[in-house]
């Protein structure tokens, strides 16, 4: 779900032009991730942005930084 999220565009970083819902659920079904896609995928027809930090944003995803309420004046 997290790199669904991801690859159709989030807060946490750019996703890749040209690949919205339909082709991001394609896409997951036959890799299974954003590493086997970013291999197997035509970068010409979808380039991924430069520097593209989706392990950060996963990251981000996955280990949100909490506050604690009763720390906050």
């Amino acid at each position: 779900f997290i790199d669904l999220c991801i690859l159709m565009g989030c807060d946490y970083t750019d996703s890749i032009r040209g690949i919205g819902p339909k082709k991001s659920i394609e896409l997951l079904r036959n890799h299974r991730c954003i590493e086997a896609i970013l291999q197997n995928i035509d970068k010409d027809k979808y380039p991924p942005p430069e520097n593209w930090n989706y392990e950060g944003a996963r990251e981000l995803f996955e280990k949100p930084e909490v506050t604690d309420p009763e720390t906050i004046e």
